[in-house]
C-alpha cells in the first residue's frame, strides 16, 4: 500500500469525494498548529497521526480529521 502524505489526493476505501490532505495531527509543519490539532481531537476524536483532509462539497470547502487505515491514494 503506497504511503499516503501531505499533498497527496485520497478518498474513503469505501469511496466518497475526492479529498486532499493537508495534515497530518501532531507533526509540527512550519506554522505551530497545535492548537488546532487539539481542537479536531476534542471535537471529532482524532488522535496523533490522523490526516486533516479537505475536499468540495459543492460550492462549500470541508474539512475533517481521518485515521490512515481508512484511506486509499488516488494515485
Amino acid at each position: 500500500m503506497p504511503r499516503i502524505k501531505v499533498g497527496d489526493e485520497v478518498t474513503l476505501n469505501s469511496g466518497g469525494p475526492l479529498m486532499l490532505v493537508s495534515r497530518v495531527i501532531g507533526i509540527k509543519m512550519k506554522a505551530d498548529l497545535s492548537e488546532l490539532d487539539e481542537v479536531f481531537k476534542e471535537q471529532y476524536g482524532a488522535v496523533d497521526g490522523d490526516l486533516i483532509c479537505q475536499w468540495m462539497d459543492g460550492d462549500e470547502k470541508r474539512y475533517g480529521p481521518f485515521p490512515m487505515a481508512i484511506l486509499k491514494k488516488t494515485a
